[in-house]
């Protein structure tokens, strides 16, 4: 049984027509017109979760009818109310039909094209997906992600619980699917609610919003309390699963060769997984049984390739790991930390996330096991160290400077790095980091024959993101005022009709942008770079400049004076890193940066000197921060090369006033005269 080609269409259009009308609503993710199939169908998926999970909006779109459907299709919209998503497990198939379990009842479906069961690995297997009602039959909704075998013992408890409520008879019928999947979304929703109430009950009330909590501590004891909030937040998070969260592969029994699992990944790992061992990236189009195949005779034949472009991803606590896998083939997650064990994702198929009878783990196929055993660990180690003080170096001088020429990047990542790279490897390094699509700070620009490394802000790339901030700035405005979390995706949809007028900006842009790479150039021909501070090589680049003094002065005011409803762990922290993206990387006015106080809502006065000290520790800040033009020197740090004196502040933000003889605020022990009043002037 399968839809027919009528059936079909109607069920097609309104699916997408629905799911377009969700993500321009809600703005789940934004209309990239150059994205892959696999970005593409990542974002069908993401809409679709979302969607599931809110059906109250499939009522909304009915009754405001945005695309004026014909009855058929809005009727078939609206039954998708009675769409199941989770978990499922596939126990027959043949090429037009299946039959699936879930924890509501056993149901009969069918495909949703020809043969389209026939992609899936033998049955039983565990899905994750969504099955609909359309018209009088039940149809899967694509894709369902295949998650691994599905162990006989689970589901001979799950059939067993079926019999015992009468449910394990396979059902067709639409009504009972859409009256089931109902009472399924209530008794989550419930139970749910009941874990965070179970959890408070344990844990107590949510930190936060005690007003002056941070006020006055010194920087361990802050960062302490700000660490044990950021947990305690993460233990509620887990009843609301992040839906950019990386899919890992999940199986409930041990596969015991490379084959068996890699069988388990749907089409689009696999390829991206050929392309990563195929050194001439030559990966023929096959069927999914062929394409296993395949890599499995890439890895005999080209395994090193792929072993070493995938361990060099690895820190030394995933480096570790992985060592310990070649030895032992297996590792219980009880031992490991989460976080490393999430982020080994990317490292397959020399590493799989399992989840067995016995809990999760992380597992090594055997031939993987061979391979992996024979790799040098410490050079790995230490060349990933050496990688990372590379790109850290990057990220800071592109972060600081926008534009620095390939050369002068060099000589400052030298006078700073403990163990560097030569020239040739540095370059290679950062261009092999570009081209993997890492999220760093900055790009590669060529011009005139010159490599220059330049801020992600101003690269083409860019330009995209630029357009949709100034075509939906009043929606995103909405958004980030609402956003209550650091880093959160800001993602806006785009609307068809819009496309052309798109694409149009982004060309203007990206040329707007290339003016303002050469307007910088010629601003800092005369000013030689800023030397890099070795305390500017971390990962985040803006973390590091929030340690600056005026700075940190700032945020310790800000402590102090939490406007109501405000989260004190995150609060002064969101708002320091707003002023300096706004000075720095937007490359923002005195005035607009200015504009953040009143974006946070800090305009309203909590004392007499509240507004006035304010806005002078905000501007002390300002002055601090690296600037392009200036060629990665801050405000105040040309006006001391100008001068040759250094300035110091009051807590308050007042400048201070000092006689020569005065001790230097800088603690040296010498008369200011002596020190910080008396540099000499710059070449």
């Amino acid at each position: 049984m399968r839809l027919n080609s009528q059936q079909h269409e109607v069920f097609a259009t309104a699916l997408h027509s629905l799911l377009t009308y969700v993500n321009q609503r809600c703005g789940i993710v934004r209309n990239d017109t150059g994205a892959s199939r696999v970005d593409q169908c990542m974002q069908h998926e993401l809409v679709a979760r979302f969607l599931w999970d809110h059906c109250n909006l499939i009522d909304d779109y009915v009754q405001e009818n945005p695309d004026n459907l014909a009855p058929a299709y809005l009727s078939c919209a609206a039954g998708l109310v009675g769409t199941l998503y989770g978990t499922l497990f596939m126990v027959r198939r043949n090429a037009n039909e299946a039959t699936v379990l879930h924890y509501t009842g056993a149901y009969t479906v069918s495909a949703p094209s020809d043969a389209y069961f026939t992609s899936f690995p033998d049955a039983p297997v565990e899905v994750r997906g969504a099955i609909a009602p359309c018209g009088d039959c039940i149809v899967a909704i694509p894709p369902l992600t295949v998650m691994g075998l599905a162990s006989e013992t689970m589901l001979d408890q799950l059939r067993a619980d079926l019999a015992a409520h009468g449910t394990d008879r396979p059902i067709s019928d639409a009504d009972v699917l859409t009256s089931r999947a109902r009472s399924w979304r209530a008794h989550r929703t419930s139970e749910r609610l009941r874990q965070e109430r179970a959890g408070h009950q344990v844990k107590g009330p949510g930190a936060g919003y005690h007003r002056g909590k941070l006020a006055g501590l010194g920087e361990q004891e802050r960062a302490k309390l700000v660490s044990e909030h950021l947990q305690h937040k993460e233990h509620f998070a887990e009843f609301d699963p992040d839906p950019f969260e990386p899919i890992c592969l999940h199986t409930r029994e041990c596969p015991e060769h490379l084959e068996d699992a890699l069988a388990l990944l749907d089409d689009e790992w696999l390829y991206s997984i050929a392309l990563d061992i195929d050194e001439e990236g030559d990966v023929p189009e096959l069927s999914h049984s062929k394409l296993v195949q395949h890599i499995c005779k890439l890895v005999s034949t080209r395994g090193e390739h792929l072993r070493d472009s995938l361990l060099l991803l690895c820190d030394e606590e995933e480096l570790g790991l992985v060592r310990l896998l070649a030895q032992k083939g297996e590792v219980s997650a009880a031992s490991i930390d989460p976080a490393i064990m999430a982020s080994l994702d990317a490292l397959m198929p020399i590493v799989f996330i399992v989840e067995t009878e016995h809990g999760t783990v992380a597992w090594m196929a055997p031939e993987m096991q061979r391979l992996v055993s024979e790799a040098d660990f410490p050079t790995y180690a230490k060349l990933r160290r050496r990688l990372n003080e590379a790109r850290y170096a990057a990220r800071a001088l592109a972060t600081m400077c926008g534009v620095i020429s390939m050369g002068d990047a060099y000589e400052r990542y030298l006078a700073v790095a403990r163990d560097p790279l030569d020239y040739r490897h540095f370059s290679l390094a950062l261009a092999e980091l570009e081209d993997r699509g890492s999220r760093d700070d900055y790009a590669l620009w060529r011009h005139n024959g010159t490599s220059y490394l330049i801020s992600a802000e101003i690269s083409d790339s860019s330009a995209a993101a630029r357009v949709s901030r100034e075509m939906y700035a009043d929606h995103i405005m909405s958004r980030m005022s609402s956003a209550n979390t650091e880093g959160a995706p800001l993602m806006v949809a785009l609307a068809e009709e819009d496309e052309d007028e798109f694409l149009m900006l982004v060309t203007q842009k990206a040329l707007e942008l290339e003016q303002m790479r050469l307007a910088l150039l010629n601003s800092q021909r005369d000013l030689p770079p800023h030397e890099l501070s070795p305390f500017m090589l971390t990962p985040s680049p803006t973390g590091a400049l929030a340690k600056l003094d005026a700075l940190r002065a700032l945020r310790t005011f800000v402590d102090a004076h939490i406007p109501n409803d405000q989260n004190d762990y995150e609060f002064a922290d969101l708002f320091v890193r707003s002023i300096i993206v706004s000075s720095v990387l937007m490359g923002e006015s005195y005035n607009e940066t200015m504009d953040v106080i009143k974006l946070y809502h800090m305009e309203g006065c909590e004392g007499t000197d509240y507004s006035d000290t304010l806005g002078r520790l905000v501007t002390n800040a300002y002055n601090a921060l690296p600037r392009w033009d200036l060629n990665g020197w801050s405000l105040e740090e040309n006006t001391e090369r100008i001068t040759g004196k250094r300035r110091f502040f009051n807590a308050d933000g007042t400048a201070m006033t000092l006689a020569d003889s005065d001790p230097c605020p800088c603690g040296s022990g010498k008369a200011y005269g002596a020190c910080c009043g008396n540099r000499r002037l710059a070449s």
